[in-house]
């Protein structure tokens, strides 16, 4: 017996400790050090534009700007890098859009926007079909994900007595980031990179919106992409192809058939909060490319997708709700030329798509 556990331990130790160690001192998205997110989310609350100058903690960046807000916008945007990018016009916005971000991440912004009493007069809401396939209370930005799950313990009035527990939900969090295999992988892509070395990550401020060689971020929150963010259409094209090729979809994985019932039933349960507290919303369905769309709908496995649509619009009409665009690109015409690479349409574009609402009527008065 004491053989076996001195073994188990070991295989243990062999097994994690590279996986941690990595994580840890890589750090490719800098969540365990966090001065570089500290001192871009200074310069972006001081009003100035900042080049990003590497990945960073996108979740903890819009903490500590929604916790520093003077006053509570009139417009924020959630979703992931499929709104980031979009120049909306309403007046007094903040894009608070992440990543790949799931309906985890949608709880966890209005959970932020609720606890720091900074909830907007509208919410835009860009619902990705994978946005499902977690649970309210997983979102991908696991710094804030105590937010989510304060929201949710206030939707069942349980009591969450959030300044003790923070630390600890937090603390879990990056615990459970320390040993995740989908950090140790972008942690090898960033080593096999850069090394250990981190790179030029000095934080630098940008004189205008203009695209340029780094990626940008206003001080609203939207991102402004950089040069070589823009691919040509013949590398698009073969992106997409290798897209196809693999059976597997960014973020949707090998396909869902169904959307998960208790998800759907959050996801409503959060549109329904926004609207009981006079919140306006609106929801933005953003394309794909053509040939993507075209492998969902001719693959049973992909089904999903269509029905998150379908869904959607349902809900749309349920609680009138403004849905505007499309996952379909038929709908608008969009071609390979309209993208700025597989999975995002150039940032004109984006907002151009958003315009389109409730099955292609020009939204010339989006402020409804």
């Amino acid at each position: 017996m004491k053989k076996f556990i001195i073994k188990f331990f070991l295989i243990t130790c062999m097994t994690f400790v590279p996986i941690i160690s990595c994580n840890y001192f890589v750090d490719p998205a800098n969540r365990f050090h966090d001065a570089m997110v500290t001192k871009v989310a200074e310069y972006l609350n001081a009003g100035y534009i900042v080049k990003v100058p590497a990945n960073l903690d996108e979740g903890l960046l819009k903490e500590k700007q929604i916790a520093a807000m003077s006053h509570a916008p009139e417009t924020v945007i959630i979703g992931s890098s499929h709104v980031m990018y979009i120049p909306f016009d309403y007046r007094d916005t903040y894009n608070a859009g992440m990543s790949g971000a799931y309906l985890g991440d949608y709880y966890s912004i209005v959970g932020l926007l609720k606890y720091y009493d900074k909830m907007p007069k509208r919410v835009v809401i860009g619902v990705d079909p994978w946005a499902f396939l977690r649970a309210a209370s997983n979102g991908r930005q696991t710094s804030i994900t105590q937010y989510a799950v304060y929201l949710i313990d206030g939707f069942s009035e349980k009591e969450h007595l959030y300044d003790k527990n923070v630390k600890d939900i937090r603390g879990y969090s990056k615990i459970k980031e320390l040993y995740s295999l989908e950090y140790f992988r972008d942690s090898l892509k960033r080593l096999e990179k850069t090394g250990l070395k981190k790179g030029n990550e000095t934080v630098s401020v940008a004189s205008d919106e203009v695209v340029g060689e780094k990626q940008k971020i206003a001080p609203g929150g939207r991102y402004v992409p950089a040069i070589k963010e823009f691919h040509t259409s013949r590398d698009i094209e073969n992106e997409v192809a290798t897209q196809v090729k693999s059976g597997t979809i960014y973020q949707v994985g090998k396909g869902f058939k169904d959307i998960p019932p208790e998800q759907w039933n959050e996801f409503e349960q959060l549109i329904k909060y926004l609207l009981d507290n006079g919140v306006k919303v609106h929801l933005y369905l953003p394309v794909w490319h053509p040939k993507v769309y075209e492998f969902f709908v001719s693959h049973e496995n992909f089904s999903g997708v269509e029905n998150v649509e379908n869904a959607v619009r349902k809900l749309g009409e349920k609680y009138n709700i403004p849905v505007h665009g499309s996952y379909n690109p038929i709908k608008n015409n969009y071609t390979t030329n309209d993208f700025m690479d597989w999975l995002h349409l150039k940032p004109d574009k984006m907002f151009e798509d958003y315009k389109y609402v409730n099955n292609n009527i020009i939204c010339t008065d989006c402020d409804m």
